[in-house]
This record gives structure tokens, C-alpha cells and sequence, in this order.
């Protein structure tokens, strides 16, 4: 009899463990979303706006950080489902470079994405208490991301637009890259 309660609770503790450890595993598969910094006359505001000639049903967007131009280290900022309409907003530490990763994805049956997307890497300095929009379009088969600083209604002095790296090309999370 004791033999086999230091059995089960051999298993017990096995089982335990393995859970345990399927838990850490699965936390390190999560994707990491980017930390906005507080709302204070430090941070800058940046509204993005849905594409108004893609905000419909079928075609998602995401917006988000990358370390550099290498994309080594990408965190999500704000995404739209398909299914989403609308404008969202973030914010971003001000007097500090950034580099912002927008991407427009048409999603099939069953969210699979295909292989057609618009992708841009861009930088700039936001300026601390100031607000932008951030405007990703695809029109006539070209791709473009717009920055403008809404205060003066002009692109901030700072900003450049990236040639992409293999890198910065991902699959978003939740679906599947077909074609």
C-alpha cells in the first residue's frame, strides 16, 4: 500500500511538473505587444485611421515597433481584424527615433493570408506633446505610409521610409501565409 500511494504521488508530481512546463512554453509562443508610454507632455499621440478604400470586410491592417531597420525585434502596436471599422490611437515616447512596420493583409476563407500585402518600415522623431496620423493606403498597386504632424498638417521634417529586409516580412498571429 505504501509502495503505491509514493507511486501516485511520483505521478502526481510528474504530472505537475509536465504541466508546469507546458504553461512556460506556451507563454513564450505569445506575442509580445509594444508598452505605450503614459499620457504626459512627454509622450506624442498617434491616431491611425483604417484605409477608407480597404476598411472593409476581408482586409486587415496592423501597425507596429521595430527596433531598427533590421527588424530584429518587432512588437505589435494596434492591429484591425477584418472585421473591424473605425480609427485607433497609441502613443509614443517624444524626442526619441522610432521606426513604425505598417502592413495592410487580405485575409481569405478561414484567415488564411495570402501572400499580396502592402508593407512599409518608416522612421521619425515624434516631438513630445504633439499629435500625428499614421495613414497606410494601397491605391493602383502601390503601397505608401503617411505621416503627418496634425498640428501644422505637414510630414514631420524627420521621417524616412525604409527599404524592407527579409525580417520585417511576418506572418501575422492567428493565421496562416498561403500562395
Amino acid at each position: 500500500m505504501g509502495k503505491h500511494n509514493h507511486t501516485t504521488g511520483s505521478a502526481v508530481r510528474l504530472g505537475a511538473t509536465l504541466l508546469i512546463a507546458g504553461l512556460g512554453l506556451g507563454l513564450t509562443g505569445c506575442e509580445t505587444v509594444f508598452v505605450q508610454p503614459a499620457e504626459t507632455t512627454a509622450s506624442a499621440r498617434i491616431d491611425c485611421p483604417r484605409d477608407p478604400e480597404l476598411g472593409r470586410f476581408g482586409t486587415g491592417e496592423m501597425v507596429s515597433w521595430a527596433n531598427g531597420p533590421d527588424c530584429a525585434e518587432v512588437l505589435r502596436i494596434s492591429a484591425y481584424d477584418p472585421m473591424t471599422v473605425g480609427s485607433k490611437s497609441f502613443r509614443l515616447p517624444g524626442g526619441a527615433p522610432v521606426h513604425l512596420l505598417a502592413e495592410i493583409f487580405p485575409v481569405g476563407a478561414g484567415g488564411l493570408y495570402t501572400n499580396v500585402q502592402c508593407l512599409n518600415l518608416i522612421s521619425f522623431t515624434p516631438e513630445a506633446g504633439h499629435g500625428y496620423t499614421l495613414l497606410q493606403t494601397f491605391r493602383d498597386g502601390k503601397c505608401r505610409t503617411t505621416v503627418t504632424d496634425q498640428a501644422p498638417g505637414a510630414p514631420p521634417p524627420t521621417v524616412v521610409e525604409h527599404p524592407l529586409v527579409a525580417a520585417c516580412v511576418r506572418t501575422p498571429a492567428g493565421y496562416t501565409r498561403v500562395g
